[in-house]
């Protein structure tokens, strides 16, 4: 258990770590508006996947 709490915090920390250094580089609008298409297309891409699968 002790083995796993330390991992898990480790693991947890590092998310942190990782999401304060890209949300640094997200202030800026230019940077805000091309993750925005990003998000956007893959959207419009997961839509187009699920309008072509069909249940069996």
């Amino acid at each position: 258990m002790a083995t796993l709490t330390v991992v898990d915090i480790a693991v947890m920390s590092g998310y942190a770590l990782f999401a304060s250094r890209v949300l640094r580089l997200l202030r800026e609008p230019r940077q805000i508006r091309w993750m925005n298409r990003g998000f956007g297309v893959l959207f419009v891409l997961a839509g187009g996947f699920l309008a072509l699968f069909r249940r069996t």
